[in-house]
This record gives structure tokens, sequence and C-alpha cells, in this order.
């Protein structure tokens, strides 16, 4: 990981000195290192049992019951315990403004069922399964957050893959999982037209009819059609110059954080944001494909640690987790913030103490 790291970093710093931005890819390119500082000392004070993490588990749990709690009464009656009230069809209960309790959910849950599988125990596992589960999946779909909800319904189909030895047991869970959904989504007008309606609306042009500025013959569409877009017309605007930015330097890349500062030369519709919402389309218009290398190459390390029948339940879910995080099909947020970075290498500091204690259990 050092070393991975390590190369990375210089990359990071070559590739901005020489962008056209310098200064500006510097400030966050330099300071990654900090990064890597965090991630191991997490690992340290795991290793040298400074990190008691029983008690780390039952603080997560605690943090997640208050959290869906205050998110079931927000719901319900429209605001939260604290007065704050719910922003249309979407609710983020103690987030407030900040629409990203199911984000925040998604991230640190399998961190929560790594730390509870540590021990083998058959009760622990019916647990999580039966109740802990069920209850975060809805936490995370009340949010009426899209990609948490989806994200979090792999997760907890895989995990229970990865519990339940028997065939019919893993299909009967998948099955229970998916009914439960749909019945939510059926019996709640909001979560319905915030999932299936919006959802559609926003990739087919149906409702929707302002006139766009993206030039229809890359989308290959005429004007009297209606449009098909990547998740929803802000987000293809965003894909779009990111593409265009990709094909001017696709080796490797405008530079670090760079997309906020080039996408302004484009003139279509939602053509310029800080970032565009997708990480491997980031990478490849701020890095190019030598950054996706990297990218691709520590995903395949997690999916190999998830695969490897040798390896810990805990460490195939945080590898999992991890592999959710970085989820290249979904909207994301910017791979160089500091808060999305901070989370990941937290959880990346357990996943090298997990690794360690797998090494040190097989070596027994």
């Amino acid at each position: 990981f050092s070393y991975f790291f390590l190369i990375f970093w210089l990359y990071l710093i070559l590739n901005s000195i020489f962008s056209e931005n310098s200064l500006w890819s510097l400030r966050t390119s330099i300071f990654y290192f900090r990064y890597y500082l965090f991630s191991i000392s997490i690992f340290y004070l795991i290793e040298n049992e400074l990190l008691n993490l029983k008690t780390l588990l039952f603080t997560i749990m605690l943090v997640f019951f208050i959290l869906i709690f205050d998110l079931f009464i927000q719901y319900y009656f429209g605001q939260n315990l604290l007065g704050i009230p719910s922003v249309g069809n979407r609710h983020s209960g103690l987030f407030g403004e900040e629409l990203i309790l199911g984000s925040y959910l998604i991230k640190f849950f399998p961190l929560l069922l790594a730390l509870a599988f540590l021990k083998k125990n058959d009760l622990n596992k019916l647990f999580y399964l039966i109740f802990f589960n069920p209850i975060i999946a809805l936490g995370i779909i009340l949010t009426g957050e899209r990609t948490a909800s989806f994200l979090g319904l792999i997760l907890i189909t895989l995990v229970s893959f990865i519990i339940l030895k028997k065939l019919k047991h893993k299909f009967s869970y998948l099955f229970s999982l998916i009914i439960i959904f749909l019945g939510i989504i059926q019996f709640s007008p909001n979560l319905k037209n915030r999932f299936i309606d919006d959802t559609l609306n926003y990739i087919i042009e149906a409702k929707f009819n302002k006139v766009q500025n993206i030039e229809n013959s890359q989308l290959g569409i005429n004007k009297n059609e209606k449009k098909i877009y990547i998740i929803s017309k802000l987000h293809h605007g965003h894909y779009l110059s990111a593409y265009k930015l990709f094909l001017e330097k696709p080796i490797f890349g405008h530079g670090v954080n760079s997309f906020r500062n080039k996408c302004i030369k484009f003139d279509h519709e939602y053509s310029c944001s800080t970032h565009p919402h997708n990480m491997p389309i980031q990478i490849l218009s701020e890095i190019g494909i030598v950054g996706l290398a990297f990218y691709l190459t520590i995903i395949f390390c997690f999916i190999r640690n998830l695969f490897n029948k040798n390896n810990s339940i805990s460490l195939k879910i945080l590898s999992l987790g991890l592999i959710l995080y970085l989820f290249p099909f979904a909207p994301s947020g910017n791979f160089f913030n500091n808060w999305m970075n901070m989370i990941f290498y937290f959880l990346i500091g357990f996943y090298l103490a997990f690794m360690r204690y797998n090494l040190l259990i097989n070596d027994k």
C-alpha cells in the first residue's frame, strides 16, 4: 500500500506541475499525502490496541440509531426532533439542508458490519440479517437518495451472499429484500415519485421540455424526438464536458482538480460544475488514462480480496464497501474532495488492519 500510494502521489504532483494551472492543481496534489498519514495512523491505533473496536462498533450503532430514528420522525411528521423540515421529497434528518444522510449511512455501514463480524457468532449473523440490515436499508431509502439506495441494496444483497452458506437461503433473502423494497415504493407516493417517476423523467425527457443546448448530433437524436440522457440532463452535460476534455488530453488529462476551470469554455447546458459527478469520468478528464490505471488497480485489489475464500468475512465486507465507495457506474462526489477522502482513507486504515489480522489467522 505504501509504495502504491507513494507512486500515485508523485504522479499527482508531476501531473499538476505540467498542467496549465499548476498552482491550482498543486494545492490539492501536494497535500494529498496527508491521507496516507491518516490511514496509517488508524492502522497503528488498531494494531497497538489503542482503539477499542468493540467500543467503536457500539458507537457507530448508536450514531446510526439516532440518525435513523430522527429520520423516521422527519419522514412521518415533516420535521425532525430539532424542527428541521424535509426538503421536498428528500429527507436528511440532522444533516439539515445538506442532503447527504443516505450517502453517510452507506459509506459507514460496511465498517459497522465488518466490525460486527470480526468474531464468529451465528446470533450476530441472524441479528444483522433479519433486524439491523432491513432497518438501515429502509433508512437509506427514506432519505430519497437514489444512488445511496441503489448502492445500499447492492451492499446488503452481497453481504447476505457472503454470510449465508446455502444457495436457497441467499436467494430467499434476496427475494425478500426485493419484495420489501417494491412494497415500500408502491405504498409511498413520495418515494414512488422520487425513485421511479423522477428517474424516468430525468433519463427520458418526457415532462421537462426545456430547450437544451447539448449538441443533438453528438447525442444521435432529432430535435423532434424525446432526448435520452445519462442519469439526467445535468449529469449528461457534465459528462459531455468531461468527455471533450478527455479527448483533448487523453493520456495525462488537464491536471488535478481542473474540471471546474476547464469546463467554462463549453457552452452547452449544464456544461460546468466543480466536478463531473462520476469518479472514472473525472479521473479521465483530469489525470488521464494513467490516472485511470491507478483507479482500476485499487478496485481490482478490493475485488480480489472480496472473492478470496481464505479471507475473513470482515475483510470481504470491507472490501465490498470500498468497491462500492469507488463504484464507477453511479454518480459520485469529487474524487479529490477532502470529506470524500477522509472517509475513504479512514476505511483504508481498517482495511489494512483487517488484512494484517487475516494474515495472522491464516499463519496459525
